[in-house]
């Protein structure tokens, strides 16, 4: 199954680094037999959808290029 990371920090919270949710992220597609066939990242507050990663995700998941997203939290 090809799967696409979103990786989001806010600009509000300091000290977060989306490199630790992308190892963690990796792990488990890794552990599912998945292959991450992209890497969206954003760091911006989620007040409002206007961020280039998440448009980016919208954009290649209507070209259908992967089957499923994953996300280190709900919040992201």
């Amino acid at each position: 199954m090809k799967c696409a990371l979103y990786l989001r920090v806010s600009t509000d919270d300091k000290g977060q680094d989306p490199l630790n949710q992308e190892l963690q992220l990796v792990e488990f597609a890794g552990r599912a037999g998945w292959e991450v066939v992209a890497i969206y990242r954003d760091e911006a507050s989620a007040k409002n959808g206007d961020r280039k990663g998440f448009k980016a995700l919208f954009a290649d998941a209507a070209k259908h290029r992967f089957d499923v997203v994953l996300f280190w939290s709900l919040d992201r």
